[in-house]
């Protein structure tokens, strides 16, 4: 665990070289696996400022929902969802459906 503070140690360094900011606010940590780990880890921003981590158990990128057990039932709820809501949204719009 201490190699990955490391390595966000040095992303925060790399960052400030190039004048490149990482959105804070958007970076999080997911654990995969059934262990559980206790850690918190931290960024720096380009004020020299820690910022803890926030820790996520499902997180959505490039379009795909992915869970900290890599299965794709997470996936397949939220597009379910999704299409209800449209299906929805239809069924609303129209008086009559043959």
């Amino acid at each position: 665990m201490e190699q990955l503070q490391i390595d966000l140690n040095s992303l925060g360094d790399w960052s400030r070289k190039w004048l490149l900011q990482f959105n804070l606010s958007k970076c999080k940590v997911m654990h995969f696996g059934k262990r559980l780990f206790n850690s918190q880890y931290s960024m720096q921003d380009v004020n020299g400022n820690f910022h803890t981590l926030q820790e996520t158990t499902e997180e959505k990128d490039l379009g795909i929902w992915t869970d900290s057990s890599l299965k794709f039932s997470v996936h397949i709820a939220h597009a379910v969802k999704k299409a209800n809501q449209i299906l929805g949204l239809i069924r609303r719009s129209f008086t009559f459906l043959a």
